[in-house]
């Protein structure tokens, strides 16, 4: 009897011990297989990096290739000429037929030298968009079509490097289980959540600072020209409305919730540890439920908190869907492509509050909902100060608990949402050290309607302009008739295209009449920057084409 006993305990015993046993080695294979597939996607990443950069070598080869091919034809073209002008200043008496002669073979160098000219200017023309795309594609997430962590470092260190008080705002945000979406729906699943929440970010910070994929499920921002106070709302405004929406995704309904951490730089601490401050933040966040935002108040995190008619107004949010220009779906085509871009489109926008969490709300409901949305966004920033570029040397304080700032703006209408024109000053700085570090100028191109027009024409070219908008450009609002943009790293002629591709598509809004009674009511001019040229300067220049000019300073 007990014998039999023993003998079925142990048979339990050893029951056990295998099945522990083989729970730990299908774990083991589980974790091998996820660490193989990280794996996997990092060396693709770093094979596409490694592919562009074989592809700007090649690029640039060439054009050292043209450059000494335009050397030869010219020494041979100085070779002719000479030795016309050798006969025709020779002693010997020359007839009439000779000196004929003589004249023909000049103009047909020239002629020569000129089509060289012509051919080799288009083929270097061809090769330097070649270069300058590609740059751009070094630059960009082929994910999420974001700018990368290298473009993001870059503009961190230039930032830093001015100092507290005038670097910025950083934030970092992380998406919240992450994991979840690839272990229950799949990568793609995975894939989706993150392009669904950089459209977001870059819709909503795009005019205030850059946006970038930081890493992983990691973005990052940093907001240049508004006090601490101000950029908190800013961020926060962005993450709760990523954290209101759901992404359709094969009939699958996700809630994605984010987690923010915010931090100024302060004075003695590094890049590096100017990240780790707002790193800290965010992992405060993620310890205290996720789905909420943290600043560091020094080294003390603190939570950031919208008030109630913060959170019905969003006076930050950027209301307009941003469609991509031309050169940013050239970007794309040797990476990842948007897929569906209505349902692209439709999550940029914030679903209103009277509307349950999980509606959705495609691209033409968002234009048909315009005029109420940008109404309240209006209304809401006519409290929005025109915080100078470097608000703590210029003598104002951020106030604490996220207390509105009092000075008013002059009213900016239907573009209330943008920067004015002292915040797109301060980013015009760092736009002309981005231009002369390629050799290139910076343009602002200045777009006003005479007259008295009504809101929702404004909103719609405010659309019309932000479909040309890359990444690098800045756009901003110098009263409620008049755009800026500043565009970096172009040509006059590229610039003036670009004015017409907008004037082309602005035909078929209808403006108010203009004061002149004229038929055109829009004007737009675009003017070249020098390198030692300011950003007033450049303005007054801007203000003396106008029929009806831009103010000379800012109101």
């Amino acid at each position: 009897m007990f014998l039999d006993l023993a003998i079925a305990f142990s048979c339990a015993a050893v029951g056990l011990c295998c099945g522990w046993v083989m729970h730990g080695v299908g774990w083991l294979l589980s974790s091998d297989e996820f660490a193989a597939g990280q794996t996997s996607r990092v060396t693709a990443e770093l094979e596409q990096v490694k592919a562009e950069q074989e592809r700007l070598s090649i690029v640039a080869d060439r054009l050292r290739d043209y450059a000494q091919k335009m050397a030869i034809d010219v020494d041979e073209h100085q070779h002719n000429v000479k030795a016309v002008s050798d006969v025709l200043s020779s002693d010997q008496s020359l007839t009439a037929d000779a000196m004929i002669e003589a004249v023909n073979d000049l103009i047909e160098a020239n002629e020569t030298m000129q089509t060289k000219l012509h051919s080799a200017q288009k083929r270097i023309h061809a090769q330097a968009e070649q270069l300058e795309s590609a740059e751009r594609r070094a630059q960009t997430d082929a994910l999420t079509s974001v700018s990368n962590r290298g473009a993001f470092d870059e503009h961190l260190t230039r930032r830093h490097a001015l100092g507290p008080g005038r670097a910025g705002t950083l934030m970092l945000l992380d998406v919240d289980k992450f994991k979840k979406f690839n272990d229950d729906y799949g990568h793609r699943a995975g894939d989706e959540v993150l392009k669904v929440v950089a459209q977001m970010l870059h819709a909503r910070l795009k005019s205030y600072g850059i946006v970038a994929r930081f890493g992983g499920e990691e973005f990052a921002a940093i907001i240049d020209g508004y006090t601490v106070d101000e950029c908190k709302k800013i961020v926060e405004s962005a993450r709760v409305a990523i954290s209101q929406h759901t992404i359709d995704f094969e009939g699958k309904m996700l809630r994605v919730t984010a987690s923010i951490g915010v931090a100024e730089t302060i004075d003695g601490e590094s890049a590096a540890q100017w990240i780790e401050r707002a790193d800290a933040a965010l992992y405060h966040s993620k310890d205290h439920g996720r789905d909420c935002g943290h600043w560091m108040n020094g080294i003390c995190p603190e939570r950031i908190c919208l008030d109630d008619e913060d959170q019905a107004s969003e006076p930050f949010l950027i209301p307009e869907v941003e469609d991509r220009g031309p050169d940013d779906a050239e970007m794309q085509k040797d990476g990842e492509t948007r897929r569906n871009s209505s349902k692209a489109s439709s999550v940029e926008e914030e679903v209103p509050q009277d509307k349950p969490k999980n509606a959705k709300s495609s691209f033409d409901d968002e234009l048909k909902a315009k005029p109420s949305t940008d109404a309240e966004a209006a209304k809401a920033m006519s409290a929005q100060p025109e915080t100078q570029s470097h608000p703590k040397t210029s003598g104002s304080k951020p106030k604490k608990g996220g207390a509105k700032p009092s000075a008013a703006p002059a009213d900016r209408g239907a573009f209330a949402g943008l920067p004015g024109r002292a915040a797109l000053a301060g980013a015009f700085c760092e736009l002309q050290e981005r231009s002369k570090a390629i050799g290139m100028s910076t343009q602002i191109m200045a777009l006003r309607v005479n007259g008295q027009p009504a809101a929702g024409s404004m909103r719609t070219l405010l659309q019309i302009v932000r479909a040309t908008l890359l990444s690098v450009d800045r756009i901003g609002a110098d009263d409620a008739n008049t755009l800026l943009v500043c565009i970096p790293g172009v040509d006059e002629e590229a610039a003036l295209e670009r004015a017409e591709q907008i004037r082309a598509s602005a035909d078929t809004v209808q403006f108010a009449e203009a004061a002149d009674g004229s038929g055109s009511t829009l004007q737009i001019e675009v003017v070249q920057v020098a390198q030692t040229e300011t950003f007033d300067e450049a303005m007054t220049r801007l203000a003396d084409c106008f029929v009806s000019p831009v103010p000379a300073s800012a109101g």
